[in-house]
């Protein structure tokens, strides 16, 4: 990832330290993008809702579009923190690729899917990131949370029939290629960093 793209996102998740100098990365540009075409090669991507509108959520975002999501919708408990992501991720992807939600039902009613970005599931936040009964069998749901492995999104989901997939279950991975940066700057090399992707009509997803 180079320096424009980091600056275009405005978070850095990695520092490299080289010749006195700090380099700031984001990985989770390269590893949601990365998870997102091996396991939702096939996803259908017209509209799309995040919740999450942070530093993680900045670099999931722009992953999105540039796999072709065609309209992203995003929510976020602070609306402002929305609107701005919204406005920048326009100036580089063009007006009305992404916008900020007002409407978080009406929005998942036509979704194709849904993209955890909060930290809303994990083990020092658990519960939902959104109500379970906004989930419907025609969307894919990506989950960014490392752990725990079982989110109660997931487990919502699972409750209500769908079907989750993880890299164990050898079908869809259940990481995102991550590029480490050697220390010294000599090497790049993928590490997988755990990204859990839920499937509500496998028949969408290649295996």
């Amino acid at each position: 990832m180079n320096c424009r793209t980091t600056r275009a996102l405005g978070a850095v998740n990695t520092v490299l330290l080289r010749d006195g100098r700090r380099i700031g990365h984001n990985t989770d540009l390269f590893g949601f993008g990365e998870n997102f075409r091996r396991g939702l090669a096939n996803a259908a991507r017209k509209r799309v809702v995040q919740v999450g509108a942070g530093g993680a959520g900045a670099a999931v975002a722009h992953a999105l579009l540039s796999e072709g999501v065609e309209q992203l919708t995003i929510f976020d408990s602070d609306a402002g923190r929305a609107t701005h992501l919204a406005a920048d991720i326009a100036t580089r992807f063009g007006s009305g690729r992404a916008v900020a939600g007002k409407n978080l039902a009406g929005a998942m009613a036509t979704a194709d899917g849904v993209v955890n970005c909060t930290p809303v599931g994990m083990a020092k936040f658990p519960g939902l990131p959104l109500q379970a009964e906004l989930l419907h069998p025609d969307m894919w749901i990506a989950d960014i949370i490392y752990f725990p492995l079982e989110t109660a999104l997931l487990h919502a989901a699972r409750q209500r029939g769908c079907r989750a997939r993880r890299r164990r279950d050898g079908g869809l991975p259940g990481c995102a290629g991550v590029p480490a940066v050697h220390r010294h700057g000599a090497q790049r090399r993928t590490h997988a960093a755990p990204l859990q992707v839920l499937a509500l009509k496998p028949r969408r997803f290649v295996h």
